[in-house]
């Protein structure tokens, strides 16, 4: 999926990449209301696509694109992408 600005604000539009859906990046530290939200995510964008995102873990599979599904506070890897300047979380 590739985001693409589909007018104001920071909204980004998913899309199909070639002929599968993107996978969801979730840590095992995620919140388990974070982690059931995820699901129910990957689920419409089924619905929508036709296409089920795979939910992987940083112990999965890596990916070229994939959506990452992160916590402030609560998210490892947002401490090290905001900590080698990647990621601004202010």
């Amino acid at each position: 999926m590739r985001g693409q600005s589909p007018g104001k604000g920071n909204m980004k539009k998913l899309e199909l990449v070639g002929s599968k859906a993107a996978p969801f990046y979730v840590e095992d530290c995620a919140l388990e209301g974070v982690k059931k939200i995820v699901e129910k995510v990957c689920h419409d964008v089924e619905l929508v696509s036709g296409k089920r995102p795979a939910c992987i873990s940083p112990s999965g599979q890596t990916e070229t694109e994939a959506v990452l599904v992160m916590t402030l506070g609560h998210s490892e890897l947002v401490q090290m992408l905001s900590g080698n300047g990647k990621l601004d979380t202010k």
